[in-house]
């Protein structure tokens, strides 16, 4: 079968996916659900290997593809991993990552793709593990590490 109309190829190899059981995962009319490769934002593409990510994307006149509205990424077990949201194509809003077991991994703001404001990460037990705080997207002011020992097993 012959397509009439080109369909475009972008370099992050997207894969577009049919519709959603899920609501949250519902686009904006026009828009399509889209996956690809992890967000840069959050960490290398080399550590999110296995990670499945998703967001809505919508194309303009000139066929340029636009991202808004949720971004999410999941384990390769299926369990959330991040949310953020895009904002006029960068990433803006609060974040929340997740630990495999569901509990809290970082919370922070970003602001036009930087961080702002308070950054947390957590422990996989949930216990404080980086509190920091960033200004227009750089590290200012005091950070403390607090490393945590699992509880022995042993008696």
């Amino acid at each position: 079968m012959k397509l009439s109309a080109s369909i475009p190829i972008f370099a992050a190899l997207l894969v577009l996916v049919g519709a959603a059981d899920d609501a949250v995962r519902a686009c904006p009319r026009g828009q399509v659900i889209a996956v690809g490769a992890a967000e840069e934002t959050f960490g290398s593409r080399s550590a999110s290997r296995g990670i499945r990510t998703e967001w809505c994307e919508g194309y303009d006149a000139r066929r340029q593809a636009h991202r808004s509205g949720r971004y999410r990424e999941h384990y390769p077990g299926a369990a959330l991993r991040l949310e953020a949201n895009y904002f006029e194509g960068r990433l803006a809003g609060p974040v929340v990552g997740y630990h495999e077991n569901g509990r809290f991994f970082l919370r922070g703001e970003l602001a036009a793709g930087e961080w702002q404001g308070v950054l947390a990460l957590h422990h996989e037990n949930g216990a404080p593990f980086w509190p920091g705080h960033f200004t227009a997207g750089h590290l200012d002011g005091r950070v403390e590490l607090r490393h945590w020992t699992a509880p022995s097993t042993k008696n």
